[in-house]
């Protein structure tokens, strides 16, 4: 089985290579940027937003998810668009990426 937490990870590439389409808001650490799939829109993504499910200003999470995440919904993967799932795997990425960072430096 590969990839024990001391084995030398292969270089990976980059986030922005990865997700060329998100970009994490500066001044907002749990916001995001997020292109539509054809490219002429962004979107802003909260991930903190209703207990951790999200929040994104495209059409899609307006009609569907928000009206149920607004009356109290628990957060769920059908209460998620796409944008707000693609801000998630970047953010996930780049914790673990830090996370094994810090792991090898207590080497």
């Amino acid at each position: 089985m590969p990839g024990g937490l001391n084995e030398q990870p292969l270089e990976c590439p980059s986030l922005e290579t990865i997700y060329p389409d998100v970009k994490q808001d500066q001044d907002e650490p749990f916001s995001f940027w997020v292109k539509s799939s054809d490219g002429r829109n962004e979107y802003k993504v909260q991930l903190h937003l209703y207990n951790f499910n999200g929040w994104c200003g495209c059409q899609n999470y307006e009609f569907a998810c928000w009206p149920e995440l607004s009356r109290g919904a628990k957060p769920e993967a059908k209460l998620k668009c796409k944008h707000i799932k693609r801000a998630r795997d970047y953010y996930l990425d780049k914790i673990l990426r830090e996370a094994q960072t810090q792991l090898q430096r207590q080497k």
